[in-house]
């Protein structure tokens, strides 16, 4: 186990992205505890930080993420920026998983895709791509042979090849995917080649 310098959050995997000069940056894949105080208070600030990032960010689905770290209730994983600067201002994306199931995952403002690429504010690309990858890295280690995601946006997770699982889609309301065991794999095999080859 790796706990990572200045802060407490625990390291998992490494990862790549891109910065908005489509220049390859270091990431990690990290998993947050509520039993760790200085966890608490960076979810504590990223919820503020989040919110002053975008006048029209929606914080509900980290309302959720929060709910869940506060109740223990599965994994919180994150990818977080390398460096030595506070928790609070290297998290880019955040999920609430328990077991092999994505219950919410939600994006910085300016990680998230929701307008073209030249807008200025997006500064990170493939974010949320290498928080899969860290998702499915982890249910693989943790003896799951698939992930669900209860889905808010349709088109990024099929982008990733995930399927639609449609007896799924009661429990909140929204599209589920899934990654079935073949798709998973292919997934964390190509996803990982393309990080050791990343230039």
């Amino acid at each position: 186990m790796h706990i990572n310098p200045s802060f407490s959050s625990q390291k998992l995997y490494d990862a790549k992205i891109r910065n908005k000069n489509k220049e390859p940056i270091n990431v990690q894949i990290t998993k947050l505890s509520y039993d760790d105080p200085e966890d608490r208070e960076a979810m504590m600030n990223i919820k503020l930080l989040w919110q002053c990032l975008d006048d029209f960010f929606d914080p509900a689905l980290l309302k959720k993420i929060d709910e869940n770290f506060k109740s223990k209730n599965g994994n919180t994983l994150a990818v977080e920026l390398v460096g030595s600067s506070k928790l609070e201002g290297k998290v880019l994306c955040l999920a609430s998983v328990s077991g092999n199931e994505i219950n919410f995952l939600q994006a910085r403002t300016d990680v998230e895709y929701k307008s073209p690429i030249s807008d200025p504010k997006r500064k990170f690309y493939g974010a949320g791509k290498a928080l899969m990858w860290g998702i499915c890295k982890h249910a693989k280690d943790n003896n799951f042979n698939e992930v669900t995601v209860n889905s808010c946006n349709d088109n990024f997770y099929k982008t990733l090849g995930m399927k639609p699982a449609p007896k799924l889609n009661t429990k909140y309301g929204h599209n589920y995917f899934v990654f079935d065991p073949k798709d998973m794999d292919s997934f964390i095999k190509e996803t990982r080649h393309k990080y050791e080859t990343m230039a």
